[in-house]
């Protein structure tokens, strides 16, 4: 083949693309090295301390895990009456990054940086975020009006956080048998 006839090819495939692909392509993967770092340490703030670091850095690593994996675009599902073809909002990577950096400078200004201020600092601090940003309520799902909200939402409406409140292996939202509704749940380890 030609070099001209690969390029003509390659230029129509590409012009011929759906944009949201595109844009897809051309996401970010998640959050910056600092970003995560901040993240970290405000997660042991917002998340019950009853779950230990072990589990909070595992809740904070799944939220991670679910940043890198979204998509701006997707179709999501609708439901039965609802003929509405609604998409995925546009990544809050960008907007978790800004937020994450404002708590982070009103951190050097009590003179640190955000891991290495106590605990009852680093609330203060979120808490005035929190308002800031107008958050009242949690959100049912990460909606991206603030990461501390959309943390917090990420592991409360989780089935883990519904096992932990029950103490017991519920899974909620895990695929269980029809059975499985007549035997009452194990208790957690």
């Amino acid at each position: 083949m030609k070099r001209r006839t690969f390029v003509r090819l390659a230029v129509s495939a590409v012009a011929l693309a759906p944009v949201h692909q595109l844009v897809t392509l051309a996401q970010e993967e998640g959050l910056p090295a600092a970003s995560v770092a901040t993240l970290r340490a405000l997660a042991p703030v917002v998340l019950p301390a009853s779950l230990g670091r072990r589990a909070v850095g595992l809740v904070t690593d799944r939220f991670l895990d679910w940043l890198r994996g979204y998509r701006a675009g997707v179709v999501m599902e609708h439901g039965y009456g609802h003929p509405d073809v609604r998409r995925t909002a546009a990544s809050s990577v960008p907007r978790y990054v800004e937020q994450l950096a404002v708590l982070e400078r009103a951190a050097q200004q009590q003179g640190s940086p955000f891991d290495r201020l106590p605990a009852d600092v680093k609330r203060t601090l979120i808490e005035s975020a929190m308002r800031d940003a107008r958050i009242e309520t949690l959100p049912g799902l990460p909606e991206g009006q603030h990461v501390v909200s959309d943390l917090m939402a990420f592991y409360f409406q989780s089935s883990e956080a519904n096992d932990y409140c029950y103490r017991a292996q519920i899974g909620q939202e895990k695929r269980r048998s029809i059975d499985a509704v007549a035997v009452r749940p194990r208790p957690l380890v």
